[in-house]
């Protein structure tokens, strides 16, 4: 082959394009002899590839004036991708992760989605505590490890699990329902039977009551 050689800076200026044709298909970068990267194309597919051991591809660009590293592909982590700033997608653009993209995360362009679309069961988990919230803050659900599980409405506690049962703020409705355990309720709170509230039992911290207060 032929080799052109400078001691110094070696500049190409083109009036036109460059064009860099290589029938064997590789372009290699060198420093000091020893080569840093190759450009190849193989099997039809454009392969950029570092050349070092442990060597991170990293792409850098200007800021506004400062030099910022927008991503950085670890090669001793088995190129793990750390980006600079967010990752965006559009409408209908699917984030998917597991081989067979089991879990898929996106939003259509009018309601977001975390879809467990393969095998097994979605698995949310905290160390300390899992909060589900409105946007703008307010708590729907708590659910805090080795400890209480919270249930709101319009960011107002109704029911709390403890380590004997459960507390209740509000009526309790029932449709059909029973319960093998005990129902405590504080004085001058009632227990309410029928549609129209016909039956009430209740203790008002000094008698008990049962009261026909319907038809």
């Amino acid at each position: 082959g032929s080799t052109i050689s400078d001691a110094g800076d070696f500049t190409i200026d083109s009036g036109g394009d460059i064009s860099l044709d290589a029938d064997g298909g590789d372009i290699r970068f060198k420093d000091g002899g020893t080569e840093v990267g190759t450009i190849t194309l193989s099997a039809n597919n454009f392969v950029m590839r570092s050349r070092v051991q442990d060597q991170n591809i990293i792409f850098k660009g200007d800021d506004g004036g400062s030099t910022i590293t927008a991503l950085t592909l670890d090669m001793s982590d088995a190129g793990t991708a750390t980006f600079n700033h967010d990752i965006k997608l559009g409408d209908g653009g699917i984030a998917k992760f597991g081989a067979s993209d089991d879990l898929q995360i996106y939003h259509d362009g009018s309601a977001s989605y975390i879809d467990d679309a393969g095998t097994g069961n979605l698995r949310i988990r905290a160390n300390g505590s899992l909060s589900i919230q409105k946007y703008t803050g307010e708590t729907m659900g708590v659910f805090t490890a080795d400890g209480s599980v919270l249930l709101a409405h319009d960011n107002s506690t109704k029911l709390e699990t403890t380590s004997t049962g459960i507390d209740v703020t509000g009526t309790v409705t029932f449709d059909g329902g029973t319960t093998s355990a005990d129902l405590n309720f504080g004085d001058s709170d009632k227990a309410v039977f029928g549609v129209g509230s016909d039956l009430q039992i209740y203790h008002d911290g000094s008698n008990s009551y049962i009261e026909d207060a319907g038809t």
